[in-house]
């Protein structure tokens, strides 16, 4: 039954247009970001560059710029707020 629940959330979450949002993405994934790996950190980050400027300024200077700093991420992200 459980895995019953839990396919037909991800089916939902996978169909929704909500959830293909680029912010939204984002936001999961530094919501999550301690269960990802470096190459994925790496991805993620790589992918964010065209969208920062998008971002809200306390998003960039609360969830993005502490990950930056704390991953020591050599990555071309610049936050221009």
């Amino acid at each position: 039954m459980r895995e019953k629940k839990q396919s037909m959330l991800t089916r939902f979450l996978s169909s929704s247009r909500y959830f293909k949002d680029d912010y939204v993405q984002s936001m999961f994934f530094l919501d999550t970001i301690a269960l990802k790996d470096d190459y994925e950190k790496d991805q993620f980050f790589k992918r964010l560059q065209p969208l920062i400027q998008a971002l809200p300024a306390e998003v960039s200077r609360f969830k993005v710029l502490p990950e930056l700093v704390k991953g020591d991420r050599k990555s071309n992200v610049i936050l221009k707020k």
